[in-house]
């Protein structure tokens, strides 16, 4: 339970901080996965999930008002 804690709380922060600054989210996220024991290529997929996740429901809402 801690854990999901935790993982909400890097979400809201980096969702925060590359809204603010227009950074990318990867800079963050990876990182911070490595620290709470994910290995580098768990949380370079993951990141990249999220990123591919993210560009296609931005393409889809997109289309809708063309």
């Amino acid at each position: 339970m801690l854990l999901i804690l935790i993982l909400i709380m890097i979400g809201m922060s980096v969702g925060a901080l590359t809204g603010i600054t227009g950074a990318s989210g990867v800079v963050l996220v990876v990182p911070l996965l490595t620290l709470l024991g994910l290995n580098f290529q768990e949380a370079v997929g993951s990141s990249l999930l999220v990123d591919v996740i993210t560009t296609t429901i931005v393409i889809y809402t997109s289309y809708d008002f063309l």
